[in-house]
């Protein structure tokens, strides 16, 4: 985690939740965020907002990083079932 923000990473504490409570939270935010495109390639782009790792980004940027972080969970998942962690 060195690569990290040590801040970031000291703050955070997931909460721990049941599997299916995580499931259906899931689904909601990728409905809520499917929903929330149109809207987010419509902002100006030179309007930027500070983001803890890659700096000042727009907000097509911030957006576009959720399909990133989404498939780096994936892969943390993919490597937890193979350790038979569930």
């Amino acid at each position: 985690m060195e690569s990290f923000p040590s801040k970031i990473v000291a703050d955070f504490t997931p909460e721990i939740l049941d599997r299916d409570i995580l499931e259906n939270n899931f689904k909601e935010f990728i409905v809520e965020t499917v929903s929330k495109e149109a809207l987010i390639r419509k902002c100006d782009k030179k309007i930027k907002h500070s983001h803890p790792f890659f700096g000042m980004i727009n907000a097509t940027e911030w957006f576009s990083l959720i399909e990133i972080h989404m498939r780096h969970h994936e892969r943390q998942k993919k490597r937890l079932e193979a350790m038979n962690i569930n």
